[in-house]
């Protein structure tokens, strides 16, 4: 039971806040759709979001069960490799980003255009990660917090 929580209640609570922050955002009313999908605009991201949320999310669960799980296990048997790991996911981020942010811009917007659309889309991924990773590391708090030597005595006792 604790591994499928593992695998479905991260990105389901990285979905709820990003839904949320899109459904209610304070300062813009905006009714849009298909058509909005391509401009490269913040509204054609959300339009994007909401369209395709299954296959987003079926992405997430996919990337949650591969990737993520294998990679906190590894932080959870050494934590030292904390940073090596963390390090690891925010440099194919950034990557990612990066080549995403290229095929969506416009060569006419100019390249600070490039520059906001890579920033806005790294920081979209970094949010995620950090509530994916901290939704993690609540579900398995008790065991991170427990030094290794400390856990084998209990295992034993």
């Amino acid at each position: 039971m604790k591994r499928l929580l593992k695998i479905i209640l991260p990105p389901l609570t990285a979905f709820f806040i990003f839904w949320i922050l899109i459904k209610f955002r304070p300062l813009a009313r905006h009714i849009g759709g298909l058509p909005d999908i391509g401009n490269e605009t913040l509204y054609g991201l959300m339009d994007y979001f909401k369209l395709f949320t299954p296959l987003l999310f079926l992405t997430a669960l996919l990337t949650q069960l591969l990737i993520i799980n294998p990679l906190w296990r590894k932080i959870l048997s050494r934590a030292h490799r904390l940073m090596h790991i963390m390090s690891f996911v925010c440099t194919i981020t950034t990557i990612l980003s990066a080549i995403v942010s290229y095929v969506i811009w416009d060569n006419t917007t100019g390249a600070e255009h490039l520059f906001v659309i890579f920033l806005f889309m790294a920081a979209v991924q970094a949010v995620y990660w950090l509530i994916n990773f901290s939704v993690l590391y609540w579900i398995d708090k008790k065991e991170y917090d427990t030094p290794p030597g400390l856990q084998a005595a209990k295992q034993e006792a």
